[in-house]
């Protein structure tokens, strides 16, 4: 085995293929067919290729191309398999067997609860953290008995028995795939290195390889003469390579960094480290066209708001990373529609009818596919499905839609039409292979109908899911009888089961030209741009940090020989050298705070320097305030648009176009914001969604009043039997939760729907003792709609509207009391509600009731006032107000202000609310 040390003064790949030319290269050309290039990752593979091309292009020669592959592959193309090697969906399943066939009391050693026998789904989770203990095992030629050896050399080990149990597990797994003629891929490999089958066809050339593992090196061994190392790194550092030019990890982790302090960028929040990249492509424009800058992304969720700050300084930007399948509309839906198919709830129904690709789909057959019997279109579909849950909370789909004609209707033609996307998905369990077909059938369905290209950005993200997913359903479709044997699952299970063997795979972007590429920090030492912008350097991602593993802690790792968190380290320092030493501009942005908030501390690797130069930075970088820093952005470079934050000044109204009347409760939203006013009753808009998991203050006081209007209309309203009443409102209470919310309404809506029948029992004791006094329930829910009321400001009638919820009459002195009813927590008197601290209004309602009233001929109210049902039902009472006529005539004057404020547009500025 040779190594060969590269000038790292240039690129790895630069360097790397330079040397090929020179050794394998002719007058005639460069014949490398018979080389096999091992690198570590497929963009580093294709973008080896493209400097070869271009630097046999440069020489004048002829180029045949070597074959490239990653370390993963080395098994395959240097052993013989015996028999076929098992597929993820295989391997998953395979592991299923293995642990649904071990005894309860070795379960008991390393899970509390297992799962129930016919649950697949809680089976292939189990069978997920077992298989990826199995990989990493494995690549370092161990097994999970091995684990129970090492940790009998570490003190305080105390998980032997659960080591045991798991390996019993991974004896079951391979038997299982032995009796099903099949080879797990990993014990496969391990066996060709122990057996030292192992056969190169010709050389072998490693590039970046230094973090082999140890399956990896026993195959690169057994063919030592004909592997050769080509080091990225002077040779004065060969010390710090061993014979396989893998890092020295005790010589690495000691080393020094380089990094000079001007190229060290520190800043606050996520936002700020986007808008560095941005200052700092600014100041590389004069000497680097933008795809010679890369941009490094050691945490990848900086990646959204790195692209978008690039895109609104008009630079064209290549995340390489790609987009997960696991995030794509295709693998979204299969989600969708396995949440849907296994828990029935409406909140998943919704979900799956607002997924982009299920709208068109279904938008499509409703519209034109009569003979599903579906009907006509909705429109609106997101209006619908928010308006109807907000109205009914409904929790699950029981067949029985809620609420008027309209939404019964509606909701059953949208659940027809998923019914039809859906086919035969909605069946009971079947054999798992049998779900291949009904799953490309939806996919078909909703996909089936787009002209999909590949060289569309966003067709391509599609096109890409679904090679993927046909591949998983492929495999499943194949599964010989013997995996399937016995197998029953529904369609959600199978369909998790393909979402769980997908793995990390993929969607890339296709190569662009003059764009700043985006890429992992892995990815980065092997990168050829002459500038560099990395971001996110920070401890816990520059080196990355091992996530706390119940099963392989830092010190079993070490003495299993596992990475651990020095050997991260090492790599990392070479890796950071290495970018330092090959290129000339290299930034590096130390943030302080996470996407998620937390606090951030800068790279260990800033601090592998002098002690002076560590103290400076310690005090630059964590004990002392960021500098601010502004992006400059060269010509050309400007942002196409400026964001503007806060709300909007409302655009002039045709005075045509506003409001010349109001109910009495929009005179309190004037009041408290005018703006908020504009937005609600000017141009009609109001939020609406489907978050609520309980009945918000508005439904939960609408149907008080539901449950209250029906007794004022009853003939029990002058009742004086409690229980009488008690057993009325007890009734109409329980027919209209059942009307509104269904058989089966939320578990906190069913809380609060007893909640209310408690205060509503209260309220029966103080109606009884009211009617007792001789008060007589004359109107209940009585209004005055559109133009029968009216208040002339400034010589000009404004129509007023309300609805009272009660107008009681004494039977003796024909004295009238208007009352509302208000179910807020605690009760409040209408003074407090009515007036702040310093006497301003802030609501009109009541004082507008007895404007009401006077218009409708009823004379004035002797009472205005509130029955208050809050959660201390005993202090459920009526609240009077306590104004004199002076005070009302105040409130009305009030009112003609806002009303002088509608008419002359007077919206602005917003009021700032808690």
């Amino acid at each position: 085995m040779k190594r060969i040390f590269l000038d790292w003064g240039r690129p790895c790949l630069v360097a790397a293929a330079a040397h090929l030319l020179d050794e394998r290269g002719g007058e005639k050309g460069a014949d490398l067919s018979d080389v096999m290039v091992v690198l570590p990752g497929g963009r580093a593979a294709r973008r080896m290729l493209e400097v070869l091309v271009d630097l046999a292009e440069a020489r004048g020669v002829a180029l045949l191309p070597p074959e490239m592959i990653g370390p993963g592959r080395l098994d395959e193309v240097l052993t013989e398999r015996p028999g076929r090697v098992a597929g993820e969906l295989v391997c998953r399943l395979a592991w299923v067997r293995s642990l649904q066939g071990m005894g309860e009391g070795v379960m008991q050693a390393f899970v509390s609860e297992p799962p129930a026998l016919d649950d697949l789904s809680g089976w292939s989770g189990l069978a997920d953290l077992f298989d990826r203990l199995h990989r990493e095992l494995a690549g370092g030629l161990l097994g999970f008995l091995d684990v129970v050896e090492a940790g009998a050399r570490l003190a305080n080990f105390d998980e032997a028995e659960r080591w045991e149990a798991m390996a019993v597990a991974q004896e079951g797994y391979l038997d299982c795939l032995s009796a099903w003629g099949l080879s797990d891929p990993q014990a496969a490999r391990a066996e060709a290195a122990r057996a030292g089958a192992v056969r190169a066809r010709g050389p072998i050339v490693l590039v970046g390889t230094a973090d082999l593992n140890r399956a990896q090196r026993a195959l690169l061994e057994q063919v030592g003469d004909q592997v050769t190392a080509l080091v990225h790194a002077p040779e004065a550092l060969a010390d710090r390579f061993d014979a396989m030019g893998c890092l020295r990890v005790e010589r690495w982790c000691e080393a020094a960094v380089a990094v000079r302090d001007e190229q060290i960028v520190a800043v606050d929040q996520p936002a700020d480290q986007a808008a560095a990249v941005v200052g700092a492509l600014g100041e590389l424009a004069g000497a680097y066209a933008a795809e010679q800058i890369t941009v490094g992304l050691p945490d990848s969720r900086l990646a959204p708001l790195v692209e978008q700050h690039l895109n609104d300084a008009g630079v064209p930007s290549r995340y390489a990373e790609g987009l997960a399948v696991s995030r794509t509309g295709p693998m979204r839906l299969l989600v969708a529609v396995a949440d849907y198919l296994e828990r029935k709830r409406y909140r998943d129904f919704a979900a799956l009818l607002r997924h982009p690709d299920v709208e068109s789909a279904l938008g499509e057959l409703i519209a034109t596919d009569d003979a599903a019997g579906v009907g006509e279109a909705i429109e609106d579909w997101v209006t619908f499905l928010d308006r109807y849950y907000s109205d009914h909370l409904q929790a699950q789909m029981t067949g029985t839609w809620l609420g008027g004609d309209a939404y019964r209707a509606g909701l059953k033609r949208l659940h027809d039409g998923v019914g039809v996307l859906l086919g035969e998905l909605a069946a009971g369990p079947r054999e798992l292979g049998g779900w291949a077909q009904p799953i490309c059938d939806l996919l078909l369905a909703v996909y089936g109908h787009r002209e999909l290209a590949r060289d569309d950005a966003d067709d391509r993200v599609v096109v890409g899911a679904i090679d993927v997913i046909h591949g998983q359903l492929t495999e499943l479709h194949g599964l010989d009888e013997r995996v399937t044997d016995g197998v029953l699952a529904t369609a959600a299970e199978a369909i998790r089961l393909i979402v769980g063997s997908v793995g990390e795979a993929t969607v890339r972007p296709e190569p662009t030209d003059a764009a700043v590429e985006l890429l992992g920090w892995l990815e980065l030492p092997l990168d050829d741009a002459g500038a560099m912008v990395v971001t996110s350097f920070n401890d816990g991602l520059v080196p990355a940090a091992l996530s706390a593993d119940p099963f392989l802690p830092n010190a079993l790792r070490i003495e299993l020989g596992l990475t651990d968190h020095d050997r991260r380290c090492a790599r990392d320092a070479y890796a950071l050298g290495a970018i330092l030493a090959s290129r000339e501009e290299v930034r590096l942005i130390v943030g302080r705070r996470s996407v998620t908030g937390d606090p951030l501390t800068p790279s260990r690797l800033l601090f592998a320097c002098d002690d002076q130069t560590m103290a400076e930075r310690v005090q630059r970088l964590i004990a002392g305030d960021p500098p601010a820093r502004v992006a400059r952005l060269p010509a050309g470079w400007e942002p196409a648009a400026t964001t503007r934050l806060g709300p909007a000044p409302p655009r002039l109204v045709d005075r045509a176009d506003l409001p010349n009347g109001l109910a009495v409760t929009g005179f309190r939203d004037y009041l408290a914001c005018p703006y908020r006013f504009y937005l609600k009753y000017v141009l009609g808009l109001a939020a609406l969604d489907d978050a609520a998991e309980e009945l918000g203050p508005g439904p939960f006081g609408t149907l008080a009043h539901q449950v209250l209007g029906a007794f004022g209309r009853s003939e029990l309203r002058d009742a004086t039997d409690v229980d009488r009443i008690d057993r009325f409102l007890d009734e109409q209470l329980k027919e209209a939760a059942a009307r509104q919310y269904g058989a089966e309404p939320l578990a906190a809506v069913r809380v609060q729907v007893e909640q209310l029948r408690r205060r509503l029992g209260a309220f029966a004791a103080w109606q009884a003792e009211r009617a007792g006094q001789g008060w007589r329930i004359e109107y209940t829910e009585w209004g005055v709609s559109n133009e029968g009321a009216a208040i002339v400001v400034d010589g000009e009638p404004f129509y007023v509207r309300g609805r009272i919820d009660r107008i009681d009459v004494h039977a003796g002195d024909g004295r009238r009391a208007v009352i509302d009813y208000k179910t807020s927590e605690r009760g409040q008197s209408p003074g407090k509600a009515h007036r702040s601290a310093d006497g301003t209004w802030v609501d009109l309602q009541l004082p507008l009731y007895s404007v009401l009233l006077r218009c409708a001929g009823l004379g004035e109210a002797s009472g205005l006032g509130y029955v208050v049902l809050p959660r201390d039902v005993s202090a459920v009472s009526a609240e009077w107000a306590d104004w004199k006529a002076a005070d009302l005539l105040e409130a009305e004057e009030a009112a003609a202000e806002v009303v002088r404020g509608i008419r002359e547009g007077v919206f602005w500025p917003p009021a700032d609310l808690d």
